[in-house]
């Protein structure tokens, strides 16, 4: 919810309506006719849902913040985010480790009630 209040200015009972809609989902998943038992879904935004876009833009939003810490490059489409470096040759070491420090970080980790 802090990215919705934060950057959104999102409150009161639209904040929560937004809380109630994100939180306490489960989910299941069927393959080759099997079904897995329900579990607890803690981040993400529901799929195939009106809201879906929106909230996933209010989920991610925070992501390129991030990279431009990192100095690192990026291509976002959807749900497929791609981070790369160019360099000389003689930095590939330093490139490869602002990616893996961008990755790891624990902003890398966004809220789930985004």
């Amino acid at each position: 919810m802090n990215v919705l209040s934060n950057r959104f200015c999102v409150e009161g009972t639209a904040l929560k309506w937004f809380e109630l809609y994100l939180t306490g989902r489960s989910q299941t998943f069927v393959y080759d006719g099997n079904q897995t038992a329900s579990f607890s879904v803690e981040c993400s935004v529901p799929q195939g849902s009106v809201m879906g876009p929106l909230c996933f833009v209010s989920y991610t939003e925070e992501i390129t913040d991030l990279f431009d810490k990192h100095c690192v490059q990026s291509h976002i489409y959807a749900d497929d985010n791609q981070l790369y470096g160019s360099c000389r040759a003689e930095e590939v070491n330093a490139t490869r480790d602002r990616l893996l420090n961008c990755t790891s970080q624990d902003g890398a980790h966004h809220d789930a009630s985004a």
